[in-house]
């Protein structure tokens, strides 16, 4: 049997995108009227230390403590993303609003706040469209006519990798 299929094999350098954990307290969400309660109960307060060091030692664990019951540590953690020349404020600021606008859409439904989401949409697109635009034009000019490096900006534009042929 004849087959014009051949099987490649390449040992591939990749790496994987860096990762961030990051920890945090909901305090918002705490009950402070509990929380005010408990710290009254506290040895911190009831039976205070006489030494610094062991006054240091139970506030700091009658605290942590304390915090830990009524606003927990959470982790999170998320993927690391490059920064891109592009990126400003009001492209930022117009994501927050975007992300905003569709928690108010999908909270109750409406209609009205579905068209609202899709401005913003549209609003965030269109941002990063016009300050994309605007870096690459940039650029180019400021190659003036060296046709090498206006090749390499639009190389870079649309994320072409430069070819490498293997040496003998």
């Amino acid at each position: 049997m004849l087959s014009d299929h051949f099987v490649v094999q390449a040992d591939l350098q990749m790496s994987r995108p860096q990762k961030k954990t990051v920890s945090y307290r909901k305090y918002d969400a705490m009950n402070m009227d509990d929380f005010s309660d408990e710290l009254l109960k506290s040895q911190l307060i009831i039976d205070p230390s006489e030494t610094l060091d062991t006054l240091v030692d139970q506030y700091n664990d009658g605290l942590k403590c304390l915090l830990d019951k009524h606003a927990p540590m959470k982790t999170k953690t998320f993927v690391q993303r490059a920064t891109v020349p592009w990126y400003n404020q009001t492209i930022q600021a117009a994501r927050r609003d975007r992300r905003r606008m569709e928690r108010l859409w999908t909270m109750p439904g409406l209609v009205v706040h579905q068209h609202i989401y899709w401005e913003a949409r549209n609003r965030v697109g269109d941002l990063i469209d016009h300050a994309k635009r605007e870096h690459y034009n940039d650029k180019i000019v400021q190659c003036g006519g060296d046709q090498l490096t206006i090749f390499k900006v639009v190389d870079s534009a649309l994320r072409r990798r430069s070819v490498v042929f293997p040496s003998f």
